[in-house]
């Protein structure tokens, strides 16, 4: 928690846009149904067990959100003779959040990630190409699933992870048309 109030005064020059919601008019009603029942915005942060989303959780509570972290279950370990680094990502995650005294809860993404990530990349490779698994994760389990996982949760206002982007919009050399394919995939 030291390093992380260290990484507090960092916060100017952060980016807090850490919200990942729909759209910034159901942004706008989520934060005034927040004050009308005056209460605290609740937040759920995807955490990975990494620094940049338990930092993210960590900046949210501080800043007074109500504020639970919830770690995606992606793959199946029973059937897997080697070691993999998801069970100790899940103990970290659960770890931080114990730390910072907030509620934890795990969601299994196993089967869609099986078939929405894992069989396309496989698909991927017998058609000689090669696609970026955490690419298809963040849009199809981080930005699919888990985003409507939450949005069926009613009282849930947001949700964050450790993703943050700077987005500038530019003309390319001919001026006809903007770079917003390089954000797409969000």
């Amino acid at each position: 928690l030291d390093q992380l109030d260290q990484l507090d005064q960092l916060n100017e020059n952060i980016d807090s846009s850490y919200l990942a919601h729909l759209s910034l008019n159901e942004q706008l009603k989520n934060f005034q149904n927040c004050i009308w029942r005056r209460s605290k915005a609740k937040v759920k942060v995807g955490l990975s067990g990494g620094v940049d989303s338990s930092v993210s959780a960590y900046l949210l509570q501080r800043q007074g959100y109500d504020v639970t972290g919830i770690y995606m279950r992606n793959w199946d370990l029973r059937e897997e003779n080697y070691q993999c680094s998801t069970t100790q990502d899940e103990i970290d995650a659960e770890k931080i959040c114990k730390q910072l005294g907030i509620k934890f809860e795990t969601v299994d993404f196993v089967k869609e990630y099986w078939v929405k990530v894992f069989e396309t990349t496989l698909k991927g490779y017998q058609n000689g190409i090669t696609p970026n698994p955490d690419i298809l994760c963040n849009k199809w389990i981080k930005f699919g699933v888990l985003l409507d996982h939450v949005k069926n949760q009613s009282n849930i206002d947001f949700i964050a992870t450790g993703h943050y982007a700077r987005i500038k919009f530019e003309k390319n050399a001919n001026n006809d048309d903007d770079d917003n394919y390089k954000i797409k995939l969000l």
